[in-house]
């Protein structure tokens, strides 16, 4: 029989570890950004270019976004790589 790794995949894809964009955690919960920002403390510019890779997010920022998204920090994928800026 052969080896079937599909199940695991899907396992894997719904599982509530896996790390979910920003846009991803905060449609899931139907919060906009509007709503997230005045909520986290921030604008809804910043949270807009931190979504779009734009600008990246602070630890402060992080843990105010991740609070009101009743998620941890580590479950958010945060961008890596900002658009318009050099990466080393």
């Amino acid at each position: 029989r052969p080896l079937d790794n599909s199940g695991a995949l899907l396992q894997l894809c719904n599982s509530p570890m896996r790390k979910r964009s920003l846009r991803v955690a905060r449609a899931e919960r139907d919060i906009s950004q509007i709503d997230l920002a005045m909520r986290a403390g921030l604008s809804q510019r910043k949270i807009w270019a931190i979504e779009n890779g734009y600008r990246g997010a602070s630890r402060d920022e992080q843990d105010a976004i991740a609070a009101v998204l009743e998620l941890s920090r580590a479950a958010i994928a945060w961008p890596k790589d900002v658009k318009g800026q050099a990466t080393a």
